[in-house]
């Protein structure tokens, strides 16, 4: 359950990262590289859960909705694919909205 002060409450952001690169030979380099990125970047999110005390933390677990995760895919941009890895980052935080009086 979210908290909630007096005055303000607690609220859930998710917010979408994506590491993307162009398709090149060989492509098993491209899946090698995003993936190693990817998981150096979910890892690190993992290592700084307050993002240096900004927010409350970032939801991991997913225990109020979606996980921290990543999800592999394509993206066609520009008539060019690229190789993509998008992360959700759900993000709770403190103090998100004031509370009408």
């Amino acid at each position: 359950m979210l908290s909630s002060g007096l005055a303000s409450t607690t609220g859930r952001l998710l917010v979408m990262v994506r590491l993307y690169s162009p398709l090149s030979e060989p492509e098993d380099a491209v899946d090698r590289d995003l993936t190693a990125a990817t998981v150096n970047l979910v890892g690190a999110y993992c290592g700084d859960f307050t993002l240096g005390g900004l927010i409350k933390n970032i939801d991991v677990r997913g225990a109020h909705g979606v996980a921290l995760s990543a999800r592999a895919g394509y993206l066609e941009q520009d008539s060019a694919v690229f190789r993509v890895f998008t992360i959700s980052v759900p993000l709770i935080v403190n103090d998100l909205w004031e509370e009408a009086p």
